[in-house]
């Protein structure tokens, strides 16, 4: 299967979501990193933009152990889920198979995180919190209670993972050469 083809499995997982979140109480949590990630990943994968199938592959896999915190943490579970957190990503390391990974794929990473937060701090209700974009995790409460202080060691540790990610994929995908798009 090409990865135009398989392209069509995020889009109907984002779609899933989009079904999940269809009340209007909760549509804002369509917002959500991996949610969106999973649209990004579909269309890129449609598209061939490999900047955007390594980015949103990356995003996917780091944020498969967060959501299982938060199943740990909340015990939310749905099978729409293991759709957008195991299969998902499996299907972004599928693709880029054959892509050289990217120059700054770890900086252009931060920019699509940083997006997001702002994105849904700026138009989802604030009991949500979606994309940690109001408030500290409430897993992490008793830990650390500043929100900026939290939101700056997230993004640490994310760029940090995505820095790590984007050298083993370097390694890993040797066979991939040529340009960098």
């Amino acid at each position: 299967m090409t990865s135009r083809a398989a392209a069509v499995f995020p889009l109907f997982f984002f779609l899933l979501k989009v079904y999940q979140y269809r009340m209007p109480a909760d549509q804002a949590q369509i917002l959500w990193w991996c949610t969106i990630s999973n649209l990004g990943l579909g269309l890129s994968m449609l598209l061939g933009f490999a900047r955007g199938v390594w980015i949103f592959s990356f995003m996917l896999i780091l944020g498969t152990p967060i959501w299982l915190l938060d199943v740990w943490a909340t015990g939310d579970f749905t099978i729409y889920s293991v759709f957008t957190h195991v299969i998902s990503p499996a299907l972004g390391i599928y693709s880029v198979r054959k892509l050289s990974v990217p120059r700054g794929i770890w900086w252009q990473g931060m920019i699509y995180y940083f997006s997001l937060i702002l994105i849904a701090r700026a138009l989802t209700p604030p009991a949500l919190n979606v994309n940690l974009a109001h408030d500290v995790y409430a897993a992490a409460k008793p830990f650390i209670q500043n929100y900026w202080l939290y939101t700056a060691m997230n993004s640490i540790l994310l760029a940090t993972s995505l820095y790590v990610l984007g050298r083993l994929a370097s390694q890993r995908f040797p066979l991939a050469r040529g340009p960098r798009t």
